[in-house]
Formats: structure tokens, sequence, C-alpha cells
């Protein structure tokens, strides 16, 4: 980022600040406010399950006492209500105090959390980006996503490719939004 900065002070000819809001592992809908994803019907599913955990993980944390197995249980439950792949944590807890800032544009790379769901980010990816638009009432300011890196092992026959497939989502969102 500071090269990037760098060379966009340069060019322009001005300060530029950037804010690093990285956040490793983190699904998209982390960074969408709950109510947005709540309002499109086919994000419906991807909330209930999320709901049923967090129905699970409050009933077993009153529990006054628990069996091992249930404490296991919970321990891990503790640890998806604090993740960053639950639907709006990020949100809350990190995003929603920028709000406030002026932007000029935003570099976004992620994708990995949801490769196993890149028909689904077709809606979610453009969602995030229209709704991030909406919140900061900057109009329809640049944003830049970056490609998911070229790791993983050479094949020499075709095959299926979720990673591929989240690649393809992203350069759908270009066909349906500006900038």
């Amino acid at each position: 980022m500071y090269f990037l900065a760098s060379q966009l002070h340069q060019t322009l000819g001005v300060p530029v600040g950037m804010i690093n809001n990285a956040w490793g592992g983190s699904a998209c809908e982390a960074w969408i406010n709950r109510d947005t994803l709540a309002a499109e019907p086919q994000f419906k599913p991807l909330l209930e399950r999320w709901q049923a955990n967090e129905e699970r993980f409050a009933n077993l944390d009153k529990k006054a006492e628990r069996t091992e197995e249930e404490n296991k249980q919970l321990g891990g439950l503790r640890n998806q209500m604090r993740g960053n792949s639950r639907p709006s944590n990020i949100y809350n807890g990190v995003l929603k105090s920028h709000l406030g800032y002026g932007i000029q544009g935003a570099i976004w790379y992620q994708g990995e959390s949801n490769a196993g769901r890149a028909y689904q980010y077709r809606e979610l990816f453009p969602l995030m980006i229209s709704s991030w638009r909406e919140e900061w009432g900057e109009g329809d300011f640049p944003f830049y996503w970056v490609q998911l890196a070229d790791f993983m092992a050479e094949n020499n026959e075709p095959m299926d490719s979720a990673w591929a497939e989240l690649r393809e989502a992203k350069c759908m969102t270009m066909a349906n939004l500006h900038n």
C-alpha cells in the first residue's frame, strides 16, 4: 500500500492517506451491514445458518452445567461469534467507524473464504460495493479488486477450480457496476 500511495502522491501532487483495514481469511459477508444482507432474499439461507449458530451459542452459554462435549461446542461457537466470517462482524467492529472519513477509492483483496460459494459471490460482492458507496455518500468512488493469487498446484488437464470461479465472479461485477 505504501508504494501505491507514494505513486498516487507523485502523480497527483497532493497528499494521500491510506487506511489499511486487513483481516486475513475474512468472508465478504462479514464486511456488509446485516440489515443490508437481510433485505436481500438470496442471502436468507446464509443468515439463517448463522442465526441457528447464534441461538445454539446463546443456549449453551447460559447453561449452568455443561458436559465436556458441550464445553467443546461452546468454545467453537464462541470463536465463530467473534470470527471474521460471521455476517457483519467486521462491518460493525471496524468498518462502520470509518464511514465518516472522506474516501476517493477502495482496493479489495479478499475471496479465499468465499471461493467455495463463488456463485453466491456474484451477488454478494456487488452488494458490498454498492452498500459501501451508499453508506459513505461519496458517489461511485473507484473500487479496485485484486485477483486471488495463483499458488495452487499446476494441473496438466482442465479441471474445476473454485478460485477461478471466484475470479470470474469478481470480473462479472465490472459489467454491473461503474468504477
